[in-house]
């Protein structure tokens, strides 16, 4: 239904494989109404998960190159507002480690932010940013399956659908779906985002940096 993808299999008792038949509700979380449902892959499934129809619709049409996936009026934190406690990307580096000091996480994650040249090592022109609670935002990916020696920096919904595929089988389902042909299309940030987001200074500046009315 989403990725127009055929010969999908049947009975595949595989939960990792991205060509098995599985239901998908079009009206996320509930399944309950026969009309809303409609037969998706399960790599298509699982990269929606519970995302509205009309952002699945947006996501679509810029993994396919046909427009532009526009985020300028996504709502963020700012630097020098009061913080809730959020989670950042890195805590599952720091959790994978099992490092103390998320200090140390903070840095691997820096170091990845630039060897990727501040983009997903995927859609080569998709931007690494963070907005809590979005499925666009960046998340933190082993290369390789159950191994946290090296990761890679891709956005959410990516992340869900690899589902431990290995790098090269999941670019080649991207590719079969058409998925990757965005170098003509671009993600659009919210005005300032890269000046005075908190993602971006905490990232950078660490504890370093003053955040409002905390350290």
């Amino acid at each position: 239904f989403w990725c127009k993808q055929a010969n999908l299999d049947y009975a595949d008792n595989n939960t990792r494989n991205p060509n098995k038949l599985t239901i998908d509700s079009i009206n996320p979380p509930y399944h309950n109404k026969f009309k809303e449902l409609v037969p998706s892959c399960l790599l298509c499934n699982r990269m929606f998960l519970d995302m509205p129809l009309e952002d699945r619709h947006i996501l679509i049409n810029y993994l396919t190159g046909k427009s532009d996936l526009d985020l300028s009026n996504e709502k963020y934190t700012k630097y020098n507002e009061q913080q809730n406690r959020e989670c950042l990307p890195w805590e599952c580096i720091k959790k994978e480690r099992g490092y103390k000091n998320i200090e140390q996480a903070r840095k691997v994650f820096l170091e990845i932010y630039n060897s990727q040249k501040n983009c997903c090592s995927i859609l080569p022109n998709y931007p690494i940013f963070y907005f809590k609670g979005c499925k666009f935002s960046v998340s933190c990916d082993r290369v390789v399956p159950g191994d946290c020696s090296k990761y890679q920096l891709l956005p959410r919904f990516l992340n869900f659908a690899k589902n431990d595929l290995s790098h090269e089988i999941f670019i080649e389902e991207l590719k079969k779906r058409n998925f990757l042909n965005t170098h003509k299309v671009k993600v659009i940030l919210p005005q300032n985002y890269l000046e005075n987001s908190y993602f971006i200074h905490k990232l950078k500046n660490g504890n370093g940096v003053r955040l409002g009315k905390t350290m």
